[in-house]
């Protein structure tokens, strides 16, 4: 992990020191900083995933439901109507 001190702004690889070794001054607030950005970057990563695989549910049922209704209804004309329907419905959500 790479860090900026935060007395001498100077970048800083993290090995096991957790000193700068340009200036003497504790790393700690800056390892906990950048621990707590990566956290949240992981957090909105996957909150985004999630929200992303809801979608793709939700658009596979409305694709399920649309060939219930065409299976049902049977004939291209009645088809032809109901897709369009259902389309221009599914866009709504």
């Amino acid at each position: 992990m790479t860090v900026i001190c935060e007395y001498c702004e100077s970048v800083v690889e993290i090995t096991g020191n957790h000193n700068c070794p340009f200036c003497g001054a504790t790393l700690r607030n800056a390892i906990l900083n950048e621990a707590k950005r990566i956290r949240e970057e992981q957090d909105e990563f996957e909150k985004k995933q999630k929200l992303e695989q809801k979608e793709r549910e939700q658009q596979e049922e409305n694709e399920r439901i649309l060939d219930f209704a065409l299976s049902v209804l049977g004939g291209s004309t009645g088809r032809s109507l109901l897709r369009r329907a259902a389309k221009q419905a599914i866009k709504k959500f």
